[in-house]
């Protein structure tokens, strides 16, 4: 054998090396890309999750009936593992077949939205993107350490009480930001439920987290 297959060999089976000694856990877990920025003291993120959709769901959204999305998301120390914040959002359904349009509505603790979209496929890209969700507030994250953010999406939750308490949950944190002077009422004792809260059985669940993120250290003056 020569040295340059020699050499070739090794590297080969330096990488299934790699491979074997990879956890069965960490193969198992889904990574999306998200984007992140800050705004008023808040990190926000975007991100999108296509997979979300199949046949099944498809013909539910054109089924007329009212469709919903809740997505849950945690921020969480890369090093340890440990939450450090909880944000979430929801978005519904509807087919108006008289009008022959889409009625997608959208919500977090900060903002709502209504799009009324003429096709499926502009209705699909606002039910799997989530935009410029509150995730955590920036004077929470110590300086050049990394994060990341875990994600659970449900459509239709089977758990009505669930559902009620989204709602309750939606509606607090938007009345306190009309008049709060601080970015933390939005992420506040209103989200305790987040964590108590039963697993909820529903008719499709996806599950992923996003690259890690960072922040820098302030500049003199700020």
């Amino acid at each position: 054998m020569t040295h340059r297959h020699r050499r070739l060999t090794t590297i080969v089976l330096a990488g299934l090396l790699c491979l074997a000694a990879t956890p069965p856990a960490e193969a198992r877990i889904h990574y999306r890309i998200a984007q992140y920025r800050e705004s008023g003291g808040v990190v926000m993120m975007t991100v999108s999750f296509p997979n979300l959709i199949n046949n099944k769901i498809r013909r539910k959204l054109r089924s007329g009936f009212k469709q919903t999305i809740i997505l849950r998301a945690q921020v969480r120390d890369a090093t340890t593992g440990q939450t450090l914040a909880r944000s979430m959002w929801t978005c519904t359904v509807v087919y108006d077949l008289w009008a022959d349009r889409y009625i997608v509505t959208t919500a977090d603790a900060t903002k709502r939205h209504v799009f009324k979209d003429k096709t499926l496929a502009a209705a699909i890209g606002h039910i799997v993107t989530v935009r410029r969700l509150p995730v955590i507030l920036q004077r929470d994250m110590k300086a050049w350490r990394y994060y990341y953010t875990s994600v659970r999406v449900q459509f239709n939750p089977v758990s009505t009480a669930l559902l009620r308490k989204v709602r309750r949950w939606l509606a607090t944190p938007r009345q306190q930001a009309d008049t709060a002077t601080s970015p933390a009422s939005f992420f506040g004792s209103s989200l305790r439920f987040f964590v108590n809260a039963k697993v909820s059985p529903a008719e499709r669940e996806i599950r992923f987290r996003s690259q890690n993120f960072y922040r820098t250290a302030p500049t003199k003056g700020q």
